[in-house]
This record gives structure tokens, sequence and C-alpha cells, in this order.
């Protein structure tokens, strides 16, 4: 059953009583970290409330949702219950009084673009997380890699990849939320390999290698190398050459009305650093 007409005005702010404030169910972050908590209750009990929470109501019963502010909400909840345990103090008397309410901004649409864009701005948002939210977003069908990609300030390229997260089994994206020091390349890395075995294999080799991105390319590199025997081999090139152009003919071919515009947004970033690899090497190698 609906709940009736609101009595919030978009964008206004408002004292919201924090009893009444619900967790977020689309809430982009799932992990938070006890000892950041910790401190965070510290900062606020000294400071106060910096910054109003961002919040929502529900269509089906009126409930008050929080849509961006979730971790100083938690914060304060939990230093309300540690004051009403103790309610004869004036000390909590006084944080009683504090906190009973927050300012909160109401919105009343866009709140999982409106979280997600918060999470990744302010709070550093875990890339499992972000990956997730994005894949949300992406679901509506409202939001193209163009679109979310200009929402969270990254190419559409790097779209692309943190999505490939998404594909990675969940018993690593569980223990990956979990870890600060992940980096997002090491998981697109891991979404790169074939199959679970392997992407398995790939999180064991690189969670706590502590290699920078740029070491792990160097090593790869030279592992490539290596295994050739030397840089380069040119029967292994020209066979890869007339690999390409064969697929390069085939396109020729297609239909692009039958592909989805986000595939063929793919496509055009794939061929377009293609043909720029391949300037390079006519420019720089000294092709005639």
């Amino acid at each position: 059953m609906k709940c009736g007409v609101s009595k919030y005005v978009d964008r206004e702010i408002y004292h919201v009583p924090v009893d009444e404030l619900l967790e977020d169910q689309d809430q982009p972050r799932k992990y938070f970290d006890r000892a950041a908590q910790d401190a965070l209750k510290e900062s606020i009990i000294k400071f106060g409330l910096m910054q109003p929470i961002v919040f929502r109501q529900r269509e089906s019963d009126g409930k008050l949702v929080v849509v961006a502010g979730e971790r100083r909400v938690r914060a304060i909840k939990s230093i309300l219950r540690k004051a009403k345990s103790g309610s004869d103090d004036p000390e909590n008397q006084e944080l009683l009084r504090r906190f009973e309410t927050i300012p909160g901004m109401f919105i009343s649409d866009n709140h999982q673009e409106i979280a997600l864009i918060e999470n990744v701005q302010r709070e550093n948002l875990n890339p499992v997380e972000l990956a997730e939210g994005l894949a949300k977003l992406k679901e509506d069908g409202r939001y193209g890699l163009d679109h979310l990609g200009t929402m969270i300030g990254k190419s559409m390229s790097t779209v692309s990849e943190i999505l490939s997260i998404n594909k990675i089994p969940d018993e690593i994206l569980s223990d990956a939320r979990k870890r600060k020091d992940v980096s997002q390349w090491v998981l697109v890395e891991v979404a790169k390999a074939r199959g679970p075995k392997a992407k398995a294999k790939k999180w064991d080799q690189l969670k706590d290698s502590g290699l920078t991105q740029a070491a792990y390319k160097k090593k790869k590199k030279e592992a490539s190398e290596k295994s050739d025997g030397k840089g380069f081999n040119f029967g292994t090139s020209m066979r890869a050459v007339k690999t390409a152009s064969t697929q390069i003919q085939k396109l020729k071919s297609v239909d692009m009305g039958d592909i989805d515009s986000d595939k063929q947004q793919e496509l055009r970033i794939q061929l377009e650093t293609l043909r720029n690899e391949l300037e390079q090497v006519l420019e720089g190698g000294g092709v005639n």
C-alpha cells in the first residue's frame, strides 16, 4: 500500500529523527570496517556531523531510507545506543540531545545514482562494491557506459573493465571486499583469467604480491619474452596480423544494428586502440 503524498520537498534540508532512518538495501557499500567506524564515532562526538546525510521516502510504507551517509548514520546510532545504556550520566544526556535528530537532505529520485557517486567521491568505495554499484545502474537500462563513466570520472573502457570484476567467483569477491590493500587493477586481471580455477590461481598470485600495476606488466612482459626465446618472432607476428585482418574483413559484413549499443561502444574502443597501435608500429618501426 502506497503512503500517499510526501510531506518532504525535493532537495530541502530537514532535521530527521535518527531512529526513523533505515538502511538502504541498494547501498553500494556492503562492508564497514570496524576500526574506521570507531574513529568516525570519535570524530562525530568531538566535532559533530559536518555534512547532512541524504535520505528518501519509501513508496510502499513511507519509511525514511538513507541514500548517502550510511557510515555516519551507523556511527550515530551506535553513539545513541551507548548513551541510552547510561542515560543518567549528564554527558550521555548531552549526546542524546545532540544526536536525537540530524540534518538530512530529501531526494525524490535517482537515489541509486546519488548513493554511488557519494560513495565514490567521499568514502573510497572498495573496487568490488564499485563494480556491483555500476552493474545495478546498468541493469536499469537508463545508463550506458558513457553515462556511467561521466558519473565516476572514468573512461568507457575503464568502466567496462570495472564491470568485468562482477564475473569473478563469489568467494574471491567476498575476500576482496574486506581487504583495503587490493587495487582495482588486480581484480581486473583476475577477471581476465579464463575459468574459475584460473581466476582463483590469479587471485592467489596477486592478492598479497604487493606489486604495482607497472611492475606487474613489466614482469609479465619479461616472462613472455623469456618463453618466446626472444622478444620478437616474425612468423608468430605475421600469423597474428593475418588473423586480425581476417576478423576485420568479417566485421565489414556485420549489420551493427544487430549489436546492442554497449557492445558497439566496446568494439569501437578496441578498434581505435588497435588503430593507434598500428600507427605507432608503422611510424616508429620504419615499415615502408
